[in-house]
């Protein structure tokens, strides 16, 4: 479960990315239907993150009190 929510982090990042380069080159132009995707794809990826953080607190309280 742990290297679902880090692989799906990773895949948010590289989208996120993507759609930075393409607000780059657009750049003067705005594009805010891609800019308000690219935060999305932020806010997704750090949910992955706080979910990783969460799991790996729960493997580590449960293997040290046998929860």
């Amino acid at each position: 479960l742990m290297s679902a929510a880090a692989a799906a982090r990773a895949l948010f990042d590289v989208g996120e990315n993507l759609c930075f380069l393409r607000l780059l080159r657009a750049y003067p132009e705005r594009m805010n239907g891609l800019a308000s995707f690219a935060g999305v794809m932020t806010a997704a990826k750090s949910l992955c993150l706080y979910a990783w953080i969460g799991i790996l607190f729960f493997n580590l309280f449960s293997s040290a009190f046998g929860i």
